[in-house]
């Protein structure tokens, strides 16, 4: 009796052993692995000159192209760029329903959905600091690392990682709905889903000669690098932006002088002329002086009497 009293005791003990260690075993895993997460965190790098130009140009011509004193309602920029591992977001307004995923826009929840998928495609939180109108973030897209080389596409959190630059816009800015227009990025898997119009964009606002092959559009995300591959996409030959009369901002890569032919003027040039326009009013109110019926009077010529 005592034996097996032993044997039974030294079992237990045995398996509260084997429990304490795989309670440790996966507390150092899960340490080690928020460890490596805040680690990559601490030593992302910014994103380039470059990258960072980029998203402030898009930031600065949507709030031109909604500005009162603007009357053009698409532009065209040449040289559209973002580096490898990293990518451009617009982020709808709270409140809008996502163009391909079943979501409602929230801000430090799931937003948009990225396309570069073969099935299950990610869905993108928008960063609290967006607030509640839409915002355009450019973001970090490493989640791992092989041979030295970043690997992975945007997803959730990837928005909110040290290095990701946000420009929000007022709620009340003149749209809600960030999409990005085009042929492959937004046909990925799932497209029978949700479909598609008939008519280009450019013939879908009127005025086109192409009005032949099928336009889709899906929420605005654009990256460094290429669905299939992972080749770099380079510096492309540039972007188009039109607003559209329900509340939503068009975005679109142009790789040919043809598309760009669609857009009507080019965006440098249209808010360089609306800085000129906001000028004139108060480079003439410099310019006219004051009147002082004292001054007036001085300068008054007497008559001399004969």
């Amino acid at each position: 009796m005592m034996i097996k009293r032993s044997f039974r005791k030294a079992q237990a003990e045995l398996s509260l052993q084997q429990i304490i260690g795989l309670v440790i075993a996966v507390g150092i895993v899960l340490a080690t692995l928020a460890l490596f997460i805040g680690l990559m965190n601490i030593f992302i790098k910014p994103p380039s000159s470059g990258t960072a130009a980029s998203v402030q140009t898009v930031a600065d011509i949507v709030q031109a192209l909604y500005d009162p004193a603007n009357k053009n309602d698409s532009c065209y920029i040449y040289n559209f760029f973002i580096e490898e591992n990293w990518a451009i977001a617009g982020f709808n307004a709270d409140g809008v329903h996502s163009k391909t995923a079943d979501i409602d826009c929230e801000a430090g929840d799931e937003c948009i959905e990225e396309r570069c998928c073969n099935g299950n495609c990610n869905n993108v939180i928008k960063p609290p600091v967006c607030g509640k109108g839409p915002c355009v973030c450019v973001c970090n897209v490493c989640t791992a690392s092989v041979g030295g080389a970043c690997t992975g596409s945007l997803g959730g959190k990837d928005c909110l990682k040290k290095g990701s630059v946000c420009r929000p816009f007022d709620e009340n800015i003149g749209f809600k709905t960030f999409r990005r227009v085009s042929q492959s990025y937004c046909t990925r898997a799932g497209a029978k889903q949700w479909g598609s119009l008939v008519g280009s964009v450019r013939g879908l606002f009127g005025g086109s000669k192409k009005n032949d092959y099928k336009f889709k559009d899906c929420d605005l995300v654009y990256e460094g690098e290429t669905c299939k591959g992972s080749s770099k996409h380079g510096v492309m030959y540039g972007a188009g932006f039109r607003k559209g009369d329900d509340g939503t901002l068009y975005f679109e890569i142009l790789d040919t002088p043809e598309e760009r032919d669609e857009y009507k003027v080019n965006c440098r040039k249209m808010m360089k002329d609306l800085k000129k326009k906001k000028r004139a009013p108060e480079k003439l109110n410099e310019e006219k002086p004051e009147t002082d019926i004292t001054q007036a009077l001085d300068k008054t010529p007497t008559i001399k009497k004969k």
